[in-house]
């Protein structure tokens, strides 16, 4: 048993230090082999004579595993909280971004809007200007026509 120990604390140790994967296979292997290791001492232990280093070198190194890999769990965990944070941060300020820009749009809008009716009104003015002097002309000549043929 301390020689399993020792070897699933060896394997746990090396995927912990696997980050995202670490956890889900280290817990397992490191618990096993803390509860081998465990028993494996007490049992040695029993024994007179019996050594009980093989044992200790086991739980300890699946202690390490565990540690180590609730160490990267860790900084995951912040680095997605971090992530998210962040993110949210820049869809707000993206947000704000969109709102300027969709005011800037509008009140260009609204000022070409203006311009542009205030030219189709003075074209409009000169337009009617340029038709009743055109009625005008064509009224005088109309009269003049009527004095010369009344002569």
């Amino acid at each position: 048993m301390a020689v399993a120990s020792l070897v699933l604390g060896i394997i746990a140790l090396v995927a912990g230090l696997v980050p995202c994967v670490g956890l889900y296979v280290a817990l397992p292997l490191g618990l096993t082999g803390l509860i081998l290791g465990i028993v494996a001492r007490k049992a040695a232990a029993k024994e007179e004579g019996g050594s009980t280093g093989m044992a200790t070198a086991g739980l300890v190194i699946c202690l390490i595993a565990l540690i180590v890999s609730f160490a990267w769990f860790s900084m995951q965990k912040a680095a997605v909280e971090d992530v998210g944070a962040a993110l949210e941060q820049a869809g707000e300020e993206l947000n704000e971004d969109l709102n300027e820009a969709k005011e800037k749009l509008e009140k260009g809008l609204d000022e070409a809007t203006e311009k542009l009716e205030k030219g189709l009104d003075e074209a409009k003015k000169k337009l009617e200007t340029d038709i009743q002097k055109a009625q005008d002309e064509v009224k005088k000549d109309l009269e003049k026509a009527a004095e010369e043929g009344g002569e």
